[in-house]
């Protein structure tokens, strides 16, 4: 409802993370059907949530067919900012108590639903993580806490085993969110880092070979991560896919045009 754009508009536009996809297949020219794994960290969705760890399925229009699990988030726009706030909703939405010197306000925000939105944003989860293994509190520029995560994740040298579920197309991270947390009592964070992005890599992979669609398309601000678009990207080759990325135009929102511009020309949804 915040989004004036959105309203402006309506069936003029292809949705914000289908003009992602369309971007890469735009850029490559690609034909014929492709599964495309789309994350970021803000878009608004088809159903009026946030979206933003999107599983999409493009032949002849665009479906979207799995996500992450919605969380709670309260804050608006600063939750995009606060990766201790961020931390604290993934925390209450994995049934543990919130720990920040707001977690007061956030939960009580959160279980009247004053101020807050559902997300499905893979970005949000990459800055919970973040928060929650201290490697950071506040992003003073965009993706600034999942950037520290990523170097953490390189210092590595012994990944912490981790898994997100995945029921029904849904990416259950409940489960992931309680794990990150216990771990901190008996690993270090750099491994709990790197573990991290191997599950989201694993679940990319069990994803594809389920849905059995031999072209795949990696697209959105959340692959700027080369650690975890290099695992996708490399692990999917050796099983016989063919991998698409944005190579043209960034992956982020500034690729987002050619999307828009594929989409007006082939006047496809």
């Amino acid at each position: 409802p915040l989004y004036l754009s959105a309203h402006i508009g309506h069936n003029k536009t292809l949705q914000h993370h289908y003009a992602h996809m369309a971007s890469v297949i735009a850029e490559h020219r690609i034909k014929g059907t492709a599964l495309g794994f789309i994350f970021d960290g803000t878009g608004y969705g088809a159903d009026d949530n946030i979206w933003g760890g999107e599983v999409i399925k493009y032949d002849n229009g665009f479906k979207r067919v799995g996500h992450l699990a919605y969380t709670e988030l309260a804050g608006g726009d600063e939750n995009a900012k606060n990766a201790d706030t961020i931390s604290d909703c993934y925390r209450i939405a994995a049934d543990l108590e919130p720990v920040s010197k707001d977690a007061a306000l956030i939960k009580a925000a959160i279980n009247n639903r004053i101020n807050t939105v559902k997300s499905s944003s893979m970005g949000r989860l990459f800055d919970a993580v973040s928060s929650i293994l201290d490697i950071s509190s506040y992003s003073d520029y965009e993706g600034e806490s999942a950037i520290k995560l990523e170097n953490a994740a390189r210092k590595s040298k012994n990944p912490y085993k981790l898994k997100i579920k995945i029921n029904n197309g849904v990416w259950d991270i409940k489960e992931l969110i309680k794990a990150v947390d216990a771990a901190k009592n008996t690993a270090n964070p750099p491994d709990i880092a790197m573990g991290f992005h191997i599950a989201v890599a694993d679940a990319v992979i069990n994803t594809a070979q389920e849905n059995g669609i031999k072209q795949i398309v990696l697209s959105g601000g959340v692959f700027a991560n080369e650690i975890l678009t290099t695992m996708c990207y490399n692990r999917l080759s050796d099983l016989g896919f063919s991998v698409y990325i944005n190579e043209q135009v960034p992956p982020n929102d500034q690729g987002i045009a050619l999307g828009q511009a594929w989409y007006a020309v082939n006047g496809q949804e």
